[in-house]
């Protein structure tokens, strides 16, 4: 709590960071609770960074394909795979812009 707010902790690094920080031990009433759920915390079908980038080049092999159509074959946010996984593909010289379909940039293999 601060300032009487709760703080919600997302993602299983941040649970084991304060962990290790031991930050859960500084309240005692607070310490059982971050531990339970610390305990039960899972991320199911949840794609590494690069699973997703294998995924998206399975799915550049069958031809060019735009932001939004990668992200609904990954079940991931278009903003992810364009700021983030398209990118990267790019600086390892592994997809390229094939152009325009519409207003939508499409990627294919290079």
């Amino acid at each position: 709590m601060l300032n009487g707010m709760n703080l919600q902790i997302y993602g299983r690094r941040n649970f084991e960071r304060i962990l290790e920080l031991g930050i859960h031990t500084l309240h005692p009433e607070k310490r059982e609770k971050f531990e339970r759920g610390f305990a039960a915390y899972k991320r199911i079908d949840v794609l590494d960074g690069e699973e997703a980038r294998h995924l998206i080049l399975q799915q550049l092999a069958t031809g060019p394909k735009t932001y939004d159509e990668l992200a609904a074959a990954l079940g991931k946010a278009r903003t992810t795979i364009q700021s983030h996984h398209i990118p990267i593909l790019e600086k390892q010289g592994l997809v390229k812009r094939a152009g325009k379909r519409g207003q939508a940039w499409t990627f294919e293999l290079r």
